[in-house]
């Protein structure tokens, strides 16, 4: 997707990995910030052309976001159809077996723990615990309160935004 067209030099600071000289399994992309470098095009121009790149990839990143969202919706909704299906088919088949040319439903026993007690009752050793997680946002309420923390700072950033 592209919204702004960029300097045919910039561009082509992109180096595929169809060459052994560059591994990027990843996404197959590598930015020659050299090659970006050496480029003889005004700073002004360089600089805007970086802009709209950057523009071009978060278009790109956004309809790749939305696209996956609308897959994941589908992925969802299949998985639902096939559930309730296998349900009607488990209804009607009604544990008996049944094999024909396209395939062949089986029904097989299996254990399931079900818990329908009170949480305070199950003995510890039962139980499992997530990892600990810092909530940041309340260090750093506390921390521009003043409090002191130990093992944490206040980092001021500078953050580049391109509109």
């Amino acid at each position: 997707m592209k919204l702004f067209e960029i300097v045919k030099e910039i561009a082509n600071c992109i180096k595929r990995v169809d060459s052994d000289d560059y591994v990027n399994v990843e996404s197959g992309e590598i930015i020659d910030t050299e090659a970006l470098d050496a480029l003889k095009v005004e700073r002004d121009v360089k600089i805007e052309n970086i802009g709209k790149w950057i523009l071009n990839l978060e278009a790109e990143e956004k309809a790749l976001a939305e696209q996956e969202q609308r897959f994941k919706e589908r992925k969802q909704a299949a998985k639902k159809k096939r559930e309730d299906l296998k349900n009607y088919l488990a209804y009607i088949l009604g544990g008996k077996n049944f094999k024909c040319t396209a395939c062949e439903m089986k029904f097989r026993q299996s254990e399931a723990v079900v818990f329908n007690g009170n949480f305070k009752d199950i003995p510890g050793e039962y139980l499992r615990f997530k990892e600990p997680e810092i909530d940041k946002d309340k260090v750093k309420k506390a921390l521009k309160a003043g409090e002191k923390i130990d093992g944490f700072t206040l980092e001021k950033r500078q953050n580049l935004s391109v509109a």
